[in-house]
């Protein structure tokens, strides 16, 4: 996949994602006097491991984190996201005592489901297609669409007693 074309008279970049570990990336230079291949490779790799450490550094700021059993839990993580995913409702309420504050919750677009979010420090911990909990259900409903042509649209809601 070709993230980004760069072009002008002395310098032409392609800059391809690897497959095999997201967040790296080749880039691929057909003239380029400044800098060899070598040292470009070197400086690519010494931004991300910056970046890495920065992201470091922000998960230290989570209060709580370090509480969160993972285990066989599924997990991705950006540098403003952490998710996880499909938990069970005992792991659910593990993540929400371990991190605390108000999490939002909706229904998930996959089944009886539901999703989690919270900011915390301008991170986002989101926990998607988890159990709901037992005194909340979801409903589906019909809803007309008076564009033209006019439609019918199933939606859902979180519905807590």
């Amino acid at each position: 996949m070709v993230l980004r074309t760069k072009y002008d008279d002395r310098h032409y970049t392609l800059r391809y994602r690897n497959l095999y570990h997201p967040t790296l990336c080749v880039a691929r230079t057909k003239t380029n006097k400044t800098m060899n291949t070598k040292n470009a490779i070197k400086t690519r790799l010494l931004k991300q491991i910056e970046q890495a450490q920065q992201e470091i550094k922000k998960l230290d700021e989570i209060p709580g984190f370090e509480k969160i059993e993972i285990g066989d839990i599924g997990y991705f993580f950006t540098e403003k996201h952490f998710d996880f995913d499909h938990l069970k409702r005992e792991q659910i309420i593990d993540v929400i005592k371990a991190l605390g504050g108000t999490w939002e919750k909706i229904p998930s677009s996959v089944g009886a489901t539901v999703d989690y979010s919270q900011n915390i420090n301008g991170y986002f911990i989101r926990m998607w297609e988890g159990e709901p909990p037992p005194n909340c259900k979801i409903i589906e409903y019909l809803e007309e669409i008076p564009a033209q042509p006019a439609r019918t649209v199933t939606k859902r809601k979180l519905q807590c007693v």
